[in-house]
């Protein structure tokens, strides 16, 4: 997933990361800070209180089919619910708007029974024909899903999405009756369970969808089947959610709603919790980590995630991958993590963090700048004034501007070469990224699932989400040939050699593994760090 701070975008881990907003509302009055939203009337019966939640931008969509970073998936998982929802402490799939499920000898077809309560927030019962109308939409070419590409493991749903198949009777979507939906995979998935709890998978209202468009998603046409519902969205200023009293298991929902708060400033989000207007910070200010790692609310722990630059390999220069080595060679990460960072990443040159349980992942483009030096000269450029104008594209937040600065001055001194900046706030910086209106960008990824290939079937040529232009029909053949095996040890040694063959062609430059930083009051319970740092705040309370 695409992240911010990522990133973002998980991906951002997924990462990671990626177009104008198609669902904002018109102005409203808000509630203050520390009040419920909506009325007392609006609200009986529901416990708890608001919850305050630094969500770090503004988000792209509400549109849980559209969504790519975990600004966007915060919002889709508490609004939407889907055949699955993670558990909040590890993220393993756990029973929700599916009761239960079986699986084929085989492997390859699921069948999800669904519970007969699942409402939307208009009354209607939420049926399996909203799922594979749902599922069908993301992989219609025309919806322009840039996270399509996890239902590729569906039947026909790679060709699908990419036009070679037009009758969406030929997925494998098969509505049984209204409470049971059947799947079937193209191969065997061990972790399909575990990616259907995204938000990409969650379903959205027919109806309405067909009624409004592209603004189906304001406050006063949105339907949600979640455990909170829209009140208002006031844009660069908050998106308020409210406790949805249709949803199935209203009882066990103990928040009476969210305020999140798009605060792009790391210091100002700093003084806002130490102030009590936040209860949750997100993401903390570089400068900041070593004088709060003391505190008690101070929570720190392993991240599935890579931060890395993608290069558009599409246009000079950097279409000469000799001169994107010399790039990658030229970065001293152990400098970048360790001094100008605080030490609070993982330096690395790998795309796949370690911690995947018997995979070992390829060493990268190690720092070492007379190698560096060698192949810029043999890309054409011994003489450094000769390379023609490049610039890292980065989205508004201070950490990557750092980071930027230090790798540009880290190509200054090691290679000789002048290397520009652009900043832009996050909307903006997904669409330049997506249209590879870019040379170099900062990107994220989260791992959508516990495995390496969460981290490489994104640069597939026909990946909706690969946004560098990279196509090597070797690289292709080696993530298919993985998907097709059973034998996790031969599958794992697949995956190794495509991550070894993306790094050597240098379409993406590892800088570092992220570690988790985040502060929550002590009042907040039942939200847990974890690994892919998501979030459903369906499990969270204030005491």
């Amino acid at each position: 997933m695409q992240r911010m701070k990522i990133g973002f975008t998980r991906v951002t881990l997924f990462g990671i990361t990626l177009l104008a907003l198609m669902a904002c509302s018109k102005k409203t009055e808000s509630p203050k800070a520390g009040q419920t939203p909506g009325t007392q009337a609006q609200l009986a019966g529901a416990e708890g209180r608001i919850l305050n939640f630094s969500n770090l931008a503004e988000p792209e969509y509400l549109d849980p089919g559209l969504a790519s970073g975990n600004i966007e998936f915060n919002l889709s998982l508490s609004l939407f619910d889907g055949l699955v929802e993670y558990d909040p402490k590890d993220l393993h799939p756990i029973p929700s708007i599916a009761e239960r499920w079986t699986l084929s000898p085989d492997g390859k077809v699921y069948t999800f029974y669904l519970r007969k309560d699942a409402k939307w927030s208009d009354g209607h019962s939420v049926t399996a024909n909203d799922f594979s109308y749902s599922w069908e939409r993301v992989l219609n070419p025309k919806t322009a899903s840039k996270y399509a590409f996890v239902l590729y493991y569906v039947k026909n749903g790679e060709p699908y999405n990419a036009g070679k198949i037009t009758d969406p009777k030929q997925l494998g979507l098969k509505v049984i009756d209204d409470t049971t939906f059947q799947v079937t995979l193209e191969n065997p998935t061990p972790f399909f369970l575990e990616v259907m709890g995204y938000a990409t998978f969650r379903p959205v209202p027919k109806w309405v969808v067909e009624k409004f468009g592209s603004s189906w998603t304001r406050p006063e046409n949105i339907v949600t089947n979640g455990p909170f519902m829209l009140k208002s969205w006031v844009p660069q200023k908050e998106i308020v959610v409210m406790k949805n009293p249709t949803y199935w298991d209203a009882a066990n929902v103990k928040l009476a709603g969210i305020r999140f708060n798009p605060v792009d400033d790391k210091e100002t989000a700093l003084k806002m919790y130490d102030s009590g207007q936040l209860d949750i910070d997100w993401e903390l200010p570089t400068s900041k980590i070593q004088m709060l790692m003391p505190r008690p609310d101070f929570i720190q722990n392993p991240f599935l995630s890579t931060y890395f630059y993608r290069i558009n390999v599409t246009k000079d220069p950097l279409k000469n991958m000799k001169l994107r080595q010399a790039l990658g060679h030229a970065i001293d990460r152990d400098a970048l993590s360790n001094q100008y960072l605080q030490k609070a990443e993982i330096p690395s040159a790998s795309m796949i963090p370690a911690g995947i349980k018997g995979y070992t992942p390829a060493p990268g483009l190690e720092f070492n700048p007379e190698l560096a030096k060698k192949l810029l000269a043999e890309a054409g450029f011994a003489d450094p004034s000769q390379l023609p104008p490049i610039t890292i594209h980065y989205n508004t937040d201070d950490r990557h501007k750092l980071v930027a600065q230090v790798v540009q001055q880290m190509w200054k001194k090691y290679l000789g070469i002048n290397v520009g900046l652009l900043n832009e706030e996050w909307k903006s910086y997904l669409k330049t990224q997506n249209a590879l209106n870019y040379q170099i960008s900062r990107s994220g990824w989260i791992g959508d699932y516990p495995d390496p290939n969460t981290f490489l079937d994104m640069f597939t040529t026909t990946s909706t989400i690969n946004q560098t232009g990279y196509s090597n029909p070797a690289y292709d053949a080696l993530i298919s040939e993985a998907a097709r095996t059973s034998d996790q040890k031969k599958r794992f040694a697949l995956l190794h050699q495509a991550e070894a063959l993306l790094l050597n062609d240098a379409p993406v430059i590892p800088l570092y593994t992220y570690k988790k930083m985040m502060l929550v009051k002590p009042y907040v319970k039942g939200f847990y760090p974890n690994v892919q740092d998501l979030h459903p705040f369906k499990f969270v309370y204030m005491e």
